[in-house]
């Protein structure tokens, strides 16, 4: 979702200040691809002064103004936009604190105090059934500028909780523009079927852990004994990493693991792939804007309503139903069906990018005439 921002703002505003809420590793990885003048929101001193006595922790013993200045939602003076790329942070599935609800209160608050337009970026939102969701629903409507829900029970989700229509836009996730970098793993595991686990399917409540790992296996052995390679992608964390090292351990026949890459890199392996399986959202959005036929697993609406813009609703697998989506992956490894489904997909990406540069455009106009 960087790559995706970076590049909208290098291609309007060239020559635009870019102050990244990021580590420090993500500035200089950032900086090999783009002409941009950045840096971090925080010095460097102030980061290893935070680190090194543990500050952040510290921080929850006072009050939540001061505790915020010791994280990253310490609100910036001079900023003109704030662009905020969530991707799924507002809802009942997080269970948000008072302390949470404050931190957000005092962080977007302060901003428009200071004038800066605050914009989220196509995003999943909702439902806001709990007391403390919301109360962010309605930090949401007072503070932010533009709210823009990446699907319709998103945009509902802002409307109930009183968000008004001239602040709700509606837009497909945005990083389908998004580049992909060549990559020696990408070359390896090209032509292969693609596997993505998310440990956030067991902390949701899906499924429990061994019946987890145990469906990914089944799924992994049909795909072998259809005649096709495997790979496991550590799409993003130590969590995930330790999921695909046990689901390659414990498949009959042992799975090799992708880890390590950073954005660009995941998204051209995964483009690489024949078909791929995944339980995370930009795994899936990654294969249908690269036109790779795709299964997807879900603990939230956010994956169905991207599957249903790109006409593949019934690509949603139930686990806990391992005849259905072993008949669905099936299907999908079948030569004639597969080539159909990639076809569909280029189509529906075409119409996708248009929806993309139209956002970026409203985007721009609307900084302009507020400027």
């Amino acid at each position: 979702m960087l790559h995706a921002v970076l590049s909208a703002i290098q291609k309007a505003v060239p020559e635009a200040e870019v102050i990244l809420n990021c580590r420090a590793g993500t500035l200089q990885l950032m900086q090999q691809y783009y002409a941009l003048k950045m840096r971090l929101r925080r010095s460097e001193w102030k980061q290893d002064l935070i680190n090194r006595f543990h500050l952040v922790r510290l921080s929850s013993m006072v009050s939540s103004r001061i505790s915020n200045h010791f994280t990253r939602y310490s609100p910036r003076h001079g900023v003109d936009v704030v662009f905020n790329i969530g991707g799924y942070q507002f809802g009942d599935q997080w269970h948000h604190t008072s302390a949470q609800v404050n931190m957000w209160k005092n962080y977007l608050s302060v901003l428009a105090r200071n004038d800066t337009k605050i914009i989220f970026l196509p995003q999943a939102f909702g439902p806001f059934e709990a007391i403390t969701s919301q109360q962010i629903g309605e930090i949401l409507h007072h503070y932010a500028d533009i709210l823009i829900a990446r699907d319709e029970i998103s945009l509902e989700n802002l409307r109930k909780v009183g968000v008004p229509s001239g602040k709700l836009w509606l837009y497909p996730d945005f990083t389908a523009l998004v580049k992909t970098e060549q990559t020696s793993y990408g070359e390896q595991f090209s032509g292969r079927v693609c596997f993505i686990p998310n440990y956030k399917m067991i902390a949701s409540g899906r499924q429990c852990h061994s019946d987890y790992v145990h469906s990914f296996c089944r799924l992994i052995d049909v795909t072998l004994s259809a005649g096709h390679e495997v790979f496991l992608l550590n799409h993003e964390g130590a969590r995930d990493e330790a999921l695909c090292r046990e689901i390659s351990e414990a498949s009959g026949t042992p799975v090799p693991v992708c880890s390590g890459l950073n954005g660009l890199q995941t998204k051209a392996v995964i483009s690489n792939s024949y078909l791929v399986v995944s339980s995370r959202y930009h795994g899936v959005a990654s294969a249908l804007n690269s036109g790779v036929p795709c299964l997807s697993t879900s603990w939230s609406h956010k994956y169905q309503t991207l599957l249903k813009g790109f006409g593949q609703e019934h690509a949603v697998v139930d686990l806990e139903d391992m005849n259905e989506a072993t008949r669905k992956l099936e299907s999908l490894l079948d030569s004639p069906v597969h080539q159909r489904v990639r076809k569909e997909l280029m189509e529906f990406n075409r119409a996708l990018e248009m929806q993309i540069e139209s956002m970026w455009n409203a985007i721009w106009n609307f900084v302009s005439s507020v400027a």
